[in-house]
């Protein structure tokens, strides 16, 4: 099978993880949204220092060719450290960064679904919708950052809504085959 597929797929799995993670984020956002904003701010810093500099250490590891891992990692580590010494400044911008992560994971996920479609695979439609949507949705939280109690219902919603989305997508990747040529028949 193709190696970009395979990767995709592997990728696709790894994602259920941030997905589960964000929609804990959210449920907790719905029930405690004073306290939480800001630990939660100090232990993404932590959880972004790691990933971050796990990201790097597989670019290093893997082919040139996989110049994301170094860009992820780079501003995983970055948004870790300003999130540990500035959590009171990032309690007023989450939502911007919360909206921005979705936008850029959705981009890629964009971009997926356009080599699946080169591959031929007939999955990319669902992809290309879900990512579409959760750009939009991302948007959105960028656009309306403010955090009062309505808003934190609001955004939290979003942000469960934008990761079933992604599970669903994830899900699409995984079991997506490679399209039978005709000519083998």
């Amino acid at each position: 099978m193709d190696n970009y597929l395979e990767k995709i797929k592997k990728e696709a799995k790894m994602s259920f993880i941030v997905s589960f993670l964000l929609i804990a984020l959210a449920i907790v956002l719905l029930i405690n949204p004073d306290n939480f904003i800001v630990v939660s701010i100090n232990v993404l810093g932590y959880i972004g220092i790691f990933f971050g500099i796990i990201s790097v250490f597989t670019f290093f590891l893997k082919p040139k060719e996989e110049a994301n891992f170094l860009r992820n990692g780079v501003i995983l580590v970055l948004y870790g450290i300003i999130a540990i010494i500035e959590s009171s400044v990032l309690k007023n911008v989450i939502t911007i960064i919360l909206g921005s992560y979705i936008i850029l994971r959705n981009a890629y996920k964009l971009e997926i679904a356009w080599h699946l479609k080169t591959r031929e695979i007939k999955e990319y439609m669902p992809i290309l919708f879900i990512s579409a949507i959760n750009i939009i949705l991302g948007l959105t939280l960028v656009i309306n950052p403010t955090l009062n109690i309505p808003a934190n219902t609001f955004i939290a919603i979003l942000i469960i809504i934008c990761e079933v989305l992604s599970m669903a997508m994830n899900i699409i990747i995984i079991f997506s085959k490679k399209k039978e040529n005709k000519q083998n028949e």
